[in-house]
């Protein structure tokens, strides 16, 4: 065998990507990290994905689990904690400005400069084009900010317009018939 071969790399690089993670839970306080990240030329933001997808597939040891679950900031899901991030820091800004609607060049002042006006679009369009998981939009409508429709600026109510209004549109797709304003405002429309 060749000296410094190795059969199995990502074993192999579990002792560089711990140490390269705690040098960087060392430095900024936290091991929530940007997947673009290189500590001392060592691919960090990918190790740590790797590790993530590893444990989805039960190919982390119990050890190693535990160890990663340890540190500051770690999490497994990252896309629902930032989801629930987003969502948080919606409710915060729509404390601080009255309306739940940064506009889509509004970066939030966090620790990785949360693109929270982004978010927001991307949560309307996703509502818009009906791919927001029922899941979310229930846990958006238990949120202050989200006490209405992801799509609309307005608060307590707008969910029922704008359902009955959707409901309508889907029911006559074939017609360019859409209900008048007082029809889905008042609650007499279909």
């Amino acid at each position: 065998m060749l000296p410094g071969w190795r059969w199995t790399l990502t074993e192999d690089r579990w002792p560089d990507g711990l140490a390269a993670l705690r040098t960087y839970v060392h430095r900024h306080g936290t091991a929530r990290i940007p997947h673009d990240t290189v500590v001392d030329g060592f691919p960090l933001g990918h190790w740590v994905a790797t590790r993530r997808a590893q444990r989805k597939r039960n190919a982390l040891t119990p050890a190693q689990v535990r160890t990663l679950a340890a540190l500051p900031g770690w999490v497994w899901e990252i896309r629902q904690t930032r989801w629930e991030q987003g969502l948080r820091l919606l409710t915060a800004y729509a404390e601080r400005t009255g309306a739940p609607n940064p506009n889509s060049f509004y970066v939030e002042a966090t620790e990785d400069n949360f693109t929270l006006g982004a978010w927001a679009m991307s949560r309307r369009r996703e509502y818009r084009r009906g791919v927001l998981a029922a899941d979310r939009i229930r846990l958006w409508k238990r949120y202050p900010a989200g006490n209405g429709h992801p799509t609309t600026p307005h608060g307590n109510g707008t969910i029922n317009c704008c359902d009955r209004l959707s409901s309508s549109r889907a029911a006559s797709r074939t017609s360019a018939n859409v209900p008048s304003s007082t029809e889905y405002l008042s609650g007499t429309g279909s």
